[in-house]
């Protein structure tokens, strides 16, 4: 069974970094601010999972320093958290799949961005991590939400990602259409003090989320162009309206949920 990091999206690909860094360049300051506003308790544990890069987490370690908080940086690869980490005293590392880790203890903050959908386990791992909530605790996700998809007169565009979106269902279990669930599932779950937004990036010429694709489809063309029989042509196109910010749709936006056990 496929999994997320080993058929596609390696950390050992060669600009798998420079991909990563344009996620966080597109979302990091959405998710700063919308954990700052839970106002966390001093001497808090905080959980990032799949830290990628280690920005989040990196960002807890520094931001909290006046309130010692302790940060844990969850990643089943960690390549790339080892040199954020030995910046902080705070801040430790643990390699391991969130679908195969056990209990970890009990957490004031567990976040998570862009990893749940990418699991065919996700609402087991979503109560599991519920259940490392300490009383009063908050989980924090944040996911896709494509809307690109759906439009009468598809454009290569939406063409590139409606097949992206079904090569990851069909390789690694990717679902783009969890992330409309959160708020319901976090409401079944028990959880209070819920809130959620939605952000869209700017699609235009050299934004950080057009790189972000770009470098996307670039990793995936050999899995778009068989598994997802997507023509050439159309795949070529896609990425030139992409640098050349004459893509007339939207990015798929990313859905934040909150919510206080």
């Amino acid at each position: 069974m496929d999994v997320y990091g080993e058929l596609i999206f390696n950390q050992n690909q060669h600009n798998e970094l420079e991909r990563l860094n344009h996620i966080t360049t597109a979302f990091d300051s959405i998710t700063k601010e919308h954990i700052t506003q839970l106002n966390l308790p001093s001497n808090s544990r905080c959980l990032d999972i799949g830290s990628g890069t280690g920005s989040i987490a990196s960002w807890l370690s520094v931001h909290s320093q006046q309130r010692n908080f302790e940060v844990m940086a969850l990643d089943r690869d960690g390549q790339f958290l080892p040199k954020q980490a030995s910046a902080h005293n705070n801040f430790t590392v643990l390699k391991s799949d969130i679908s195969k880790a056990h209990s970890l203890g009990e957490f004031d903050l567990i976040h998570a961005r862009l990893v749940l959908i990418h699991l065919r386990d996700r609402s087991e791992v979503l109560e599991k991590l519920v259940s490392w909530l300490k009383p009063g605790g908050w989980i924090i996700l944040s996911e896709f939400i494509d809307t690109s998809t759906t439009k009468p007169r598809p454009s290569a565009y939406s063409k590139t990602m409606k097949t992206m979106w079904e090569v990851l269902y069909k390789t690694i279990g990717t679902d783009c259409n969890w992330g409309n669930s959160l708020p319901d599932n976090f409401n079944a779950l028990g959880l209070k003090k819920l809130g959620n937004s939605l952000h869209y990036p700017p699609l235009s010429s050299g934004s950080p989320i057009s790189a972000f694709w770009c470098l996307t489809w670039m990793q995936m063309k050999h899995h778009l162009l068989t598994t997802g029989g997507l023509h050439i042509d159309t795949y070529t196109q896609a990425i030139h309206n992409l640098n050349a910010g004459k893509v007339a749709d939207l990015s798929p936006g990313l859905i934040t949920c909150w919510g206080q056990r």
